[in-house]
This record gives structure tokens, C-alpha cells and sequence, in this order.
């Protein structure tokens, strides 16, 4: 068994996802610590929210900026290529 300290807590509170432990982590982490490491001014209430992203949220984001681009290019070659297609229509239906 090992102790939450303040030098690992953040690192443990990365790999949890679920709010409720997330949120009892926190305050089990106050108990422990305030009398002594803590000044009472930057202690962490219960009433306080704390957002913590993960790694995850950012890399979810810059996935979808990046298939964002990608559609766009993918319309732009559909527009192209359909533009291409009328003109060898054209071409063809001349010939006939």
C-alpha cells in the first residue's frame, strides 16, 4: 500500500475518470495533508470544482480538427473530380 502525497496526486488524478472517486480523492488528499503541508488559504473544499482535463480530451480535440481538414479537402477533390466528370460528358456527348 502506498500513501497519496501531493507529488503524486495529480499523477493519479490524470488516470481517473470517474467524478464522484475523483472528487473523494480530493478530499481525502485535504484530510491528510492540511494540518501540515497545506497553508489554510490554498486548501480544496468540497464546494470547489476542480476541471481536470485528460491527455485524451486534447488528443479527441486535435483528431477532430484534423478530420475537420480533411473533409474539407475531400469536398474540394469531390467538386474537382465532379466538375472534371461534366466536362468529359460534354466532351463525349459532342462527339456522338
Amino acid at each position: 500500500m502506498f500513501t497519496i502525497t501531493a507529488d503524486n496526486v495529480i499523477e493519479l488524478l490524470k488516470e481517473v475518470t470517474d467524478n464522484t472517486l475523483r472528487e473523494k480523492i480530493i478530499q481525502l488528499v485535504g484530510k491528510t495533508s492540511s494540518s501540515t503541508s497545506i497553508p489554510s488559504d490554498k486548501r480544496l473544499s468540497s464546494k470547489q470544482t476542480m476541471v481536470i482535463r485528460d491527455t485524451s480530451f486534447d488528443d479527441l480535440k486535435g483528431e477532430i480538427e484534423h478530420l475537420k481538414e480533411e473533409i474539407k479537402i475531400l469536398k474540394q477533390n469531390h467538386i474537382i473530380y465532379d466538375h472534371r466528370l461534366t466536362q468529359l460528358s460534354a466532351l463525349i456527348a459532342k462527339e456522338k
